[in-house]
């Protein structure tokens, strides 16, 4: 199936640059020049994805968004906001959207990012389905009938015959029935325990490490901070890249991520973004590790749903409270 991609933006040479990159992706696109027409073309092309300026003409990119929700509450259109930077924070809060960019950015960011957004809303349907097929599966059913039983026929009474008689010619006298022995009784054995499945741990064993994924590009810190978090006896996984990330958060379903903001392909706010605005990844905490520490940067990664924000050099002894915390509290990927 083709995936559609709207664009909607009135900066003519971005349009063209962009769909002719998602072209040779082999997606279909349209495009739109202001938040009016982009409506329209909505309901008219019934677009995958949106790709949306915030700053036009007539109707702009926040005004957008509220009509876009109000006519399709459900959220199936997947919206990526491409923005300049100093509307970067107001765009992060919007409600609805699957990721951002900031302008200028080189279009294969746009194309790993579209890609990404379709893999997760993908697993998230099949999610879904799983479920409603379990569900569906052990729904209980209402118990059948007994078939209605012919009474039992009623036992002839044996006849009274003549008892015994004794050499004398008279019926013994009743005697009082023998007494039996009663057995010794028997000590009762004690239950024995139920066998457990294989998957389960017996009582008494260490439970099942909790799984940390570190998304770093510093090869050298995340091999540092892997043995120390494996030392204390977390398992730990590790990709180099968002789009890496996004992968193996899909495939290992961590209890926690340790995320850097400043990478290739996919920087941490998109990659944050993204598994937030998805059902199935949203309940993973997300600490986000950095070297910029303005306040306006950790605004922005507390904005884009980080649960915290943490500075380079880090401070393990600070992290790994933090971490203890989290997983403490904090519910997992569904």
């Amino acid at each position: 199936m083709v995936r559609k991609i709207l664009i909607i933006d009135d900066d003519e040479p971005f349009v063209e640059t962009t769909r002719e990159r998602l072209d040779f992706e082999g997606y279909e696109v349209v495009s739109a020049t202001d938040g009016d027409e982009g409506l329209d073309a909505v309901e008219r092309e019934r677009p995958d994805l949106v790709v949306l300026d915030i700053m036009m003409p007539k109707l702009n990119g926040y005004a957008f968004l509220k009509m876009l929700k109000s006519r399709h509450p459900e959220g199936k259109i997947a919206v990526v906001i491409c923005t300049a930077r100093g509307d970067v924070m107001d765009a992060v809060k919007s409600e609805g959207i699957s990721g951002f960019l900031v302008k200028p950015f080189d279009p294969a960011e746009l194309v790993s990012m579209v890609n990404v957004t379709f893999q997760l809303q993908e697993a998230s349907r099949e999610k879904r389905k799983a479920d409603a097929g379990i569900a569906q599966a052990t729904k209980p059913r209402a118990p059948k009938p007994a078939a209605a039983s012919p009474p039992p026929e009623p036992k002839p009474e044996p006849k009274q015959g003549p008892g015994p008689k004794t050499q004398t010619g008279k019926a013994p006298e009743a005697q009082p029935e023998e007494t039996k022995e009663a057995p010794a009784e028997v000590p009762a054995r004690k239950s024995e325990p139920e066998s457990q499945d294989a998957g389960e741990p017996a009582a008494g064993s260490p439970a099942e490490k909790q799984k940390i994924l570190i998304i770093d590009d510093e090869k050298d810190f995340v091999e540092g901070l892997k043995d120390r978090l494996a030392f204390e006896g977390y398992e730990v996984v590790t990709a180099y890249n968002g789009q890496d990330g996004l992968e193996l958060t899909r495939r290992e379903k961590p209890n926690l991520i340790l995320l850097d903001v400043m990478m290739p392909k996919i920087d941490g706010y998109m990659v944050c973004r993204l598994l937030k605005f998805d059902e199935k990844y949203q309940g993973i905490p997300i600490i986000m590790l950095t070297a910029r520490s303005l306040d306006e940067d950790r605004d922005l990664g507390l904005s884009s749903g980080a649960d915290d924000y943490t500075t380079k050099p880090i401070d393990f002894d600070v992290l790994l409270k933090k971490i203890r915390s989290f997983l403490a509290v904090k519910p997992q990927a569904k």
